[in-house]
């Protein structure tokens, strides 16, 4: 049903689709396999993308990652946040951006909060960070520079500034 109703959205306001990135959990994802499946696939079709989010902490195997045609590996902050004290996770956050690498994935590390995070990070070949050594969140309506609850939103106007594409 959800698919379906994003389906005619998407038809129906002519959004730009290779501009939307549906966020799924490792976890959900999973659990709900074939729905999952078949969720992502339809709106691929459609020039959506997805990212599969806290990688690395729920029930799944390297197995399922060849089953999701995601097209971003988001590392979870439980990995990232001690890579600099921590060889085991530092391995973990390595060997994930290098499957990703191998598979054509983006990836983005979570919870990047310092400076020496950040080196580290962009010594493993991570293309993207969040966190609050590069940006704190805000509210939509912030960003969008409006002070009430926004009905519709023009996606090229959001700004991504919370995002940090590290340089190659």
């Amino acid at each position: 049903m959800a698919v379906s109703i994003l389906r005619e959205e998407i038809d129906r306001t002519g959004v730009s689709t290779d501009r939307l990135c549906f966020e799924i959990t490792e976890t959900v994802a999973v659990a709900n396999l074939r729905k999952a499946q078949n969720f992502m696939s339809t709106l691929k079709e459609k020039g959506c993308r997805f990212s599969l989010d806290d990688f690395g902490t729920g029930l799944s195997s390297f197995a399922y990652l060849k089953m999701f045609p995601v097209d971003k590996l988001k590392i979870d902050g439980s990995f990232v946040q001690d890579i600099c004290k921590n060889d085991i996770s530092r391995s973990m956050v390595t060997a994930i951006a290098e499957i990703a690498r191998v598979m054509e994935l983006e990836t983005v590390a979570e919870y990047v909060e310092d400076e020496s995070t950040l080196k580290a990070i962009r010594e493993m070949g991570v293309n993207w960070t969040q966190g609050f050594h590069v940006g704190e969140p805000m509210r939509l309506s912030y960003v969008l520079g409006e002070s009430t609850i926004v009905d519709e939103v023009d996606i090229a106007e959001v700004d991504t500034s919370m995002i940090a594409k590290l340089p190659a």
